[in-house]
């Protein structure tokens, strides 16, 4: 029997949730960010936050001058300062674009759970590609900074006024310091994943948290948009 299930059937662990994420009056939100991650000084625009559940967030982004990255919106919210034992994790949440314009002007949705222990950043993060004929769905690896796109998993059809519900579940490693991503489940249907990526050293030795995140990728044209968010959930065991 695996250790975790061994000691959650002893009653030495349990499974914690943080639900009702979409309530919180605030997001942190630091600028623009490009496709994978980061701040930037490039213009950028505004947003509002309604939170409820669903959650309202209306983007306005600015029009970026040709061959400069678009105008994308990162936002994370900190769920612990401190260490966990944790070794898997889930985050889930619903996702539902008002009007088709919405979905037109919305070119990705992504959604992250990262756990930071002495530094050592462990990402566990999904994209989702709205407008694509290719596969959708692409998990991020932190150490090659790259985007790797899962085959196995059908795009879908966002539809105005509809939620999409996803489910992501991950496993951390210290001893071989790696994340995997397990499985994601879109609207009931769960899909294997289990593609391994390494930790990647990002802060001081004193940096610890585990936050939950979400961005939104603009059209480039500066096209304002709408989407809402419900369900917010993240578990560790």
């Amino acid at each position: 029997m695996e250790q975790v299930v061994s000691e959650q059937l002893a009653g030495r662990r349990k499974l914690e949730v943080f639900n009702g994420l979409s309530l919180i009056p605030k997001w942190n939100q630091p600028g623009t960010s490009g496709d994978t991650g980061g701040p930037s000084n490039l213009p950028h625009g505004t947003y509002s936050w309604i939170p409820g559940n669903p959650g309202s967030l209306n983007i306005r982004p600015v029009r970026r001058s040709i061959g400069k990255p678009w105008d994308n919106y990162y936002f994370y919210n900190t769920i612990q300062t401190e260490t966990t034992g944790a070794v898997y994790f889930s985050y889930e949440m619903s996702v539902m674009f008002p009007t088709q314009k919405d979905i037109d002007a919305c070119t990705a949705w992504e959604n992250e759970i990262e756990v930071c222990e002495a530094g050592l950043a462990y990402n566990m993060a999904w994209q989702c590609l709205l407008h694509t004929a290719k596969p959708a769905w692409r998990l991020f690896d932190l150490i090659n900074q790259k985007w790797v796109q899962i085959v196995s998993i059908p795009s879908p059809a966002p539809k105005p006024g509809q939620f999409m519900q996803v489910l992501s579940k991950f496993r951390m490693d210290r001893s071989a310091k790696t994340v995997e991503h397990l499985t994601l489940a879109v609207n009931g249907t769960e899909y294997p994943v289990e593609s391994v990526h390494g930790a990647k050293l990002k802060w001081s030795a004193g940096t610890n948290y585990t936050h939950n995140a979400f961005q939104l990728d603009s059209d480039g044209k500066g096209t304002s948009y709408t989407v809402q968010l419900a369900d917010v959930t993240a578990r560790r065991l």
